[in-house]
C-alpha cells in the first residue's frame, strides 16, 4: 500500500513537471524569457530535462505494466499504442491550426519544402511528401529540418517516439550495458552532426532518467540523509 502511494505521488509529480517544462519550451520558443521578474528556464534544458522524466516514466511503466508478464507477446504493440495516442491528438490539433494560419493569416508561414506548387525537381518532391508525411503522421519528425516542420519544436517529439521504440529492449539490459550506451550517448553530443540527426541525439538523458529509476530507493536514501545530524 505504501509502495503504491509512493508511486502515485510520483507519478504526479512527474506530471507536474513536464507541465512545468514544457511552459518553459513555450515560453522559449515565443520570446519571453522573464516573468514577473523571475528568468524563465532555458528551452533546451527544458526539453533535455524532459528526456530524463520520460526515461524515468518509461522504466517504470515497462517494469509494471508494459511486459510479457501482464500483456502476453503483444505487450510491445500496446506499449507503443498507448505511446503514440497519448501524444498525437493534441499534435495532430495544434498542427492543424498551424497549417489554417499559414493559409489564412500573415503571421505564420508555411515551410517552403511543404508547398509542392513551387518544387521543380522530383527530388524536392520526394522530400516534399516525406516532410508532409511527417507533419500529417507525427513519426520521424527528428529527420527533417525544423524549418520544414508545421511544429518547429516537434522534431524533440520525433526523438521521444525513437526512444519509445528501443525503450523495451534497451531497458531489459543491466545496469552497466545501459551506463556504457549512456556515455556512448554523451560522447556523440560532442559531435557536431546536428541535433536533430536520427541517431537518436540526446538519447543519453532518456537512459540517465531509467537510471534513477532503477536506483530510486537508493538515491531517496542518500538524499534523506544529506544533512542529517549526525549521532
Amino acid at each position: 500500500m505504501v509502495f503504491r502511494l509512493a508511486e502515485i505521488y510520483r507519478l504526479n509529480f512527474m506530471g507536474v513537471l513536464r507541465l512545468l517544462l514544457a511552459i518553459a519550451v513555450f515560453s522559449f520558443h515565443i520570446g519571453v524569457f522573464r516573468l514577473y521578474g523571475v528568468s524563465s528556464f532555458d528551452g533546451g534544458s527544458a526539453v533535455f530535462c524532459f528526456f530524463v522524466v520520460s526515461g524515468f516514466y518509461m522504466e517504470m511503466v515497462l517494469v509494471q505494466k508494459y511486459n510479457s508478464i501482464r500483456l502476453g507477446s503483444q505487450y510491445f504493440k500496446k506499449f507503443l499504442a498507448a505511446r503514440f495516442w497519448r501524444l498525437y491528438p493534441t499534435y495532430f490539433f495544434i498542427a492543424v491550426v498551424s497549417f489554417a494560419l499559414s493559409v489564412c493569416t500573415s503571421y505564420v508561414h508555411l515551410p517552403k519544402i511543404l508547398n509542392l506548387g513551387d518544387l521543380v525537381s522530383n527530388v524536392m518532391i520526394l522530400r516534399s511528401l516525406g516532410a508532409w508525411f511527417s507533419n500529417i503522421t507525427m513519426l520521424f519528425l527528428n529527420l527533417p529540418s525544423t524549418s520544414d516542420l508545421l511544429i518547429g519544436p516537434g522534431w524533440s517529439l520525433g526523438i521521444e517516439i525513437s526512444f519509445y521504440v528501443i525503450a523495451p529492449f534497451c531497458l531489459k539490459l543491466k545496469t552497466k550495458h545501459i551506463i556504457i550506451l549512456a556515455v556512448i550517448g554523451l560522447g556523440l553530443q560532442f559531435i557536431p552532426f546536428g541535433q536533430h540527426s536520427p541517431i537518436l541525439f540526446g538519447f543519453h538523458f532518456f537512459l540517465l532518467g531509467a537510471l534513477a529509476r532503477r536506483y530510486t530507493t537508493q538515491i531517496e536514501s542518500i538524499v534523506s540523509n544529506i544533512g542529517a545530524p549526525s549521532i
